[in-house]
């Protein structure tokens, strides 16, 4: 009975309103477990579009890593539940099925992006919602994919650049990501600040900590409250 309440969860994207009803009264217990948290996630994310839901646990059976005995009424969507479980993360946050980076030094109160709340959908019909959540998964290899195409179609789309940059960067392709990170520079992208940002940080992981810091204090007025913050506590960092 280890999974019951998450089993209830995936036997209920057969049922949206009850599911939803559902969740509501999840949200208010603060003492869910991880796989609970990991299909609020899901269901949050995809803003309870149950078809969604279900096509991306179809599309994520390579990543399933343990198989989970089947039992009776649930056995037909058991077999996705160890992904669901792995979503948000076991001690210290660490997700089984993200990517493993390579470890490398950072500076404290690092600036966290954190991807799009609202998919956008303005000029092309980007696939922002798997790209997303492939993103706050850390699943940084499919994402990284899937943005590389959306990039084939679209060259000039800045968001789209610009998440390249961070998941490059996120994946310690620190070349590419500059190169990125430039190209929303030059055609000064709303994600400007945050580039330059990226920009600074890179500069200080190859070891160049003048052009860091000359970085970070271009940003010392960005209208950008977060990256104004951390890039203010860097240039106190790496001024010591």
């Amino acid at each position: 009975m280890e999974h019951s309440e998450l089993n209830q969860l995936i036997a209920l994207l057969d049922n949206p309103s009850t599911l939803k009803q559902k969740i509501v009264s999840l949200k208010s217990s603060n003492n869910l477990s991880e796989s609970t948290e990991g299909f609020i996630s899901l269901y949050d994310l995809y803003d309870g579009d149950v078809i969604k839901i279900k096509a991306y646990l179809r599309e994520s059976k390579s990543f399933i890593l343990k198989p989970i005995k089947k039992q009776n009424y649930f056995s037909k969507y058991l077999k996705y539940a160890a992904l669901l479980i792995l979503l948000i993360g076991v001690s210290g946050g660490i997700l089984l099925f993200s990517t493993k980076l390579k470890n490398q030094p950072s500076l404290a109160n690092q600036f966290k992006e954190p991807g799009l709340s609202n998919y956008m959908s303005t000029d092309t019909e980007n696939n922002w919602v798997d790209i997303m959540f492939d993103f706050k998964t850390k699943n940084y290899i499919k994402a990284n994919k899937k943005i590389h195409q959306e990039l084939i179609a679209h060259p000039q789309n800045d968001t789209l650049i610009y998440f390249s940059g961070v998941i490059n960067f996120k994946l310690n392709k620190l070349e590419t990501a500059k190169k990125e990170f430039y190209k929303v520079m030059r055609i000064n992208s709303v994600y400007k600040d945050r580039a330059n940002y990226y920009l600074g940080n890179i500069a200080f992981l190859h070891g160049n900590k003048d052009k860091a810091i000359k970085a970070f204090h271009s940003l010392l007025n960005s209208q950008d409250i977060d990256i104004r913050n951390s890039a203010f506590e860097h240039i106190k960092e790496l001024s010591r």
